[in-house]
């Protein structure tokens, strides 16, 4: 699990302190160094944020996902009802 990394010029959190889901910080903290990483692996290697968390990643791309999977097995269903329709 990727630790969070808060940018410098941001009050240091408790050892171990994640955002929660959601978390937006506060109008009172400067925004982050422009390509700051926001979260780190063990060796503090800039690695992707879990989905729906501050810097994360977004989670609609998790639905564009699951709506053109649905999109092609709805087309492929489709297509077999078509061809299994006898020609007379």
């Amino acid at each position: 699990m990727p630790d969070f990394n808060p940018p410098p010029n941001w009050p240091e959190p408790p050892p171990g302190w994640r955002p929660p889901r959601g978390w937006q910080p506060g109008p009172e903290l400067p925004e982050p160094p422009r390509g700051w990483a926001l979260w780190v692996d063990s060796q503090g290697h800039e690695v992707p944020g879990p989905s729906g968390y501050y810097g994360g990643s977004s989670p609609t791309y998790l639905w564009i996902a699951v709506g053109v999977v649905g999109l092609v097995a709805l087309l492929c269903c489709v297509g077999w009802a078509i061809q299994s329709v006898p020609y007379y």
